[in-house]
């Protein structure tokens, strides 16, 4: 499955207060946002687990404008 074509005008500050917001609510206990050139560019997150605390490094892409299969996505099922 891929992201097609779409874009979005919503502000990436926005955007990131949504996350950030979300992932507090789903127990993150550290949340820090990379910034380059006045904007986001990576967010890492902490998350308590079975097998202790991880910490999970996401990259940012600013999506301005269409990029066809720019997020290739892989659907994982247990």
């Amino acid at each position: 499955m891929t992201v097609l074509n779409y874009t979005t005008k919503i502000a990436a500050s926005k955007t990131v207060g949504e996350i950030q917001a979300m992932l507090a609510t789903h127990g993150a206990s550290r949340i820090a946002t990379d910034y380059q050139d006045g904007g986001p560019s990576g967010l890492t997150f902490s998350l308590a687990t079975a097998h202790g605390p991880k910490v999970f490094s996401l990259p940012w892409q600013d999506v301005t404008e269409a990029t066809p299969n720019a997020f290739p996505l892989t659907v994982v099922t247990r």
